[in-house]
């Protein structure tokens, strides 16, 4: 598709998988990009079962992820801040996994983020923070706001058109103090640049690894799961708005005892392979230039 697709992907992959750049994506869809400054608002939604964050699959149900985010593009980079969600549709049952807990549907966890991305050559970096607040209730949730916590990352990915490497880290810096880190390759695999509407299909490898997050959100340390991704997204202008559709499968090994399970029925427990899926719309309109 286009160089910069590793760069955010949906939230489908963002907590779960990691926030990437947000405002990367902007001009990667045909937005212009003078030198005045620029304020895009955006607004997307992803539908998937189950929801997997870092390899882990944190609730094995139908899950509808909102966010909304701000994004001021002056000079080479972007100033960007967000709020995305995840609201649990169905009750959860007792063989089933959830962040809000069982016996109920709703609301179960609402962060924050902020960051800032330019272009260093070679290179796209991003640098920002992630706050994570929960609303399960004990003592049957998986996450309350016991686990609410906080995290500083860095992404750094190429800037090829062919083969996109990338790795970015996270450190927790309030209740689990731990690291994970994420290497990936992105190989755009097919797009048509210069037909409407823009359609791009692009292959993914991922590797997590974690320091210091057994006990939290691993079973131990070292390598947790490799993820193998292929999307599809379809570029539109309805309303000269740009809009994305994505659809997005998942092939994952695991490694980890904690990236295992796809469900809490004891037989999931040692799992070495899942399976998943989402789907999610994109919109990113710019309101004001300058």
């Amino acid at each position: 598709m286009r160089p910069l697709v590793a760069e955010r992907t949906f939230p489908a992959s963002m907590p779960r998988l990691r926030l990437f750049v947000a405002a990367a994506f902007l001009p990667a869809v045909g937005l212009p990009s003078p030198a005045c400054a620029q304020v895009y608002l955006g607004l997307d939604a992803t539908l998937s079962s189950p929801y997997v964050w870092r390899g882990v699959t944190r609730a094995n149900g139908w899950v509808v992820q909102p966010e909304g985010f701000i994004s001021l593009k002056a000079g080479g980079g972007f100033l960007s801040g967000g709020v995305w969600t995840s609201y649990e549709l169905g009750n959860a049952g007792p063989n089933d996994l959830s962040d809000l807990g069982t016996g109920g549907a709703g609301l179960a966890e609402l962060n924050y983020w902020g960051q800032a991305t330019w272009s260093l050559g070679l290179v796209h970096a991003a640098l920002g923070g992630i706050r994570y607040t929960f609303r399960g209730t004990a003592p049957t949730a998986g996450r309350t706001r016991a686990d609410n916590t906080t995290e500083l990352y860095v992404d750094l990915r190429g800037t090829s058109k062919y083969i996109v490497p990338g790795v970015a880290l996270w450190l927790d810096v309030d209740r689990v103090r731990g690291a994970y880190i994420e290497g990936s390759i992105t190989v755009p695999v097919l797009a048509n640049p210069l037909a409407a509407p823009f359609f791009g299909l692009i292959t993914r490898a991922a590797v997590g690894y974690t320091v210091g997050q057994e006990g939290a959100y691993f079973a131990r340390a070292g390598v947790t799961h490799v993820d193998f991704a292929a999307s599809t997204d379809v570029t539109l202008r309805p309303l000269r708005v740009p809009t994305v559709l994505r659809l997005e499968g998942h092939v994952q090994f695991s490694s980890d005892d904690a990236t295992r399970p796809t469900s809490a029925r004891p037989s999931d427990a040692r799992r070495g392979d899942k399976l998943w899926a989402a789907l999610a719309l994109r919109l990113s309109p710019r309101v004001v230039s300058w």
